[in-house]
């Protein structure tokens, strides 16, 4: 073998290497399959995607997913459901040299995280934007508050009357909330993660939780005693705070008694530690899940629609998942999926 080959096959080799390296450090997912549904390649981001190893089978939706783009005629993208998580498929032909079938190069983002990536664009604006008006919204409405206070004060006010005073402050009230959420937002800063024994602190998380409401009824479970989570302690007690206040109010507008249930367990799969939040109230209707945590959306005649929204990115900033599901005692359940 000439010296000159030898360069040439070392340059090669080294080109593989650092190709190599580049695939498993990219923050996208990149999976080879083979004709026969077999991962030929798969880099750090789409194992972690998976919640599986390249030995393992791929999961069925994205199998599927491929099988339909092979078949046509579908786009390139596609959007699919693990079950874990929301991933963006795009789809594309692997040509080989030999007569082998042909490979099929699949590429994986996080849906989740390029919407909230969007929605943070956008939110960022609006939080600057907030900030400096804040100060010239808050005094005129501090006026109309207190000069609401004051006439309701008023020995000759009517019935009808009395009634419009409350409407203003009501509504003042709401829209001081507004402005608070909307600052918090631009103002959140980053988590300061410890660990967390859920077994000793949600008691504890009760208990004060409870000397603030009118003597609720929170019950915990602990499928799986003594878990230890990471997470920021103020960030866990505002989304529980939240999602305790609704579960409350809606059990409470059904039942007449303001009762929820907290459970903790371990998913059986990854056994990644999972907090439950489950009301007895009504539940969240079909048409209304798709928009469960999207900002200013709510059904709520006085809410601001933040609150969820605040909850679902506190815990994707601890490297949680909130989700939604209706509850096998009939209302709503809201777990929090603590994903290290």
């Amino acid at each position: 073998m000439s010296n000159q080959l030898r360069i040439r096959q070392s340059e090669v080799y080294r080109l593989e290497q650092i190709n190599q390296s580049v695939i498993e450090s990219m923050r996208t997912g990149v999976i080879v399959l083979t004709d026969n549904n077999q991962a030929r390649l798969m880099n750090q981001s789409a194992s972690k995607f998976l919640h599986s190893a390249e030995t393992e089978p791929l999961p069925k939706p994205l199998l599927d997913a491929a099988m339909s783009w092979k078949e046509g005629p579908l786009g390139k993208q596609t959007t699919i459901n693990t079950g874990k998580n929301e991933l963006i498929a795009t789809f594309s032909p692997l040509k080989n040299d030999s007569n082998d079938a042909d490979d099929t190069l699949i590429f994986l983002e996080d849906s989740t995280e390029l919407q909230r990536q969007a929605q943070q664009l956008k939110l960022a604006s609006l939080g600057r934007l907030s900030a400096s008006i804040a100060h010239e919204i808050r005094n005129p409405l501090g006026a109309i508050s207190h000069a609401a206070q004051l006439l309701q004060e008023s020995t000759d006010l009517d019935k009808g009357d009395r009634r419009l005073c409350e409407i203003v402050q009501d509504h003042s009230v709401r829209l001081n909330a507004v402005i608070e959420n909307v600052l918090q937002m631009s103002r959140r800063k980053a988590p300061e993660k410890m660990p967390i024994n859920l077994d000793g602190w949600l008691r504890e998380f009760v208990l004060d939780f409870s000397l603030c409401g009118e003597n609720p009824t929170i019950e915990l479970f602990f499928d799986t005693p003594s878990t230890t989570i990471n997470a920021d302690p103020f960030h866990l007690n505002q989304v529980l705070s939240n999602l305790c206040q609704n579960g409350l109010r809606y059990s409470k507008k059904k039942t007449g008694e303001a009762k929820v249930l907290i459970r903790v367990g371990k998913d059986p799969e990854d056994h990644f530690a999972y907090l439950e939040i489950i009301d007895f109230g009504d539940g969240v209707s079909l048409e209304n899940i798709d928009n469960l945590f999207e900002p200013f959306y709510t059904t709520e005649a006085k809410g601001t629609g933040l609150g969820l929204y605040l909850s679902r990115e506190l815990c994707a900033a601890n490297e949680a998942q909130l989700t939604y599901e209706t509850a096998s005692e009939g209302g709503g359940s809201f777990r929090v999926s603590f994903l290290s």
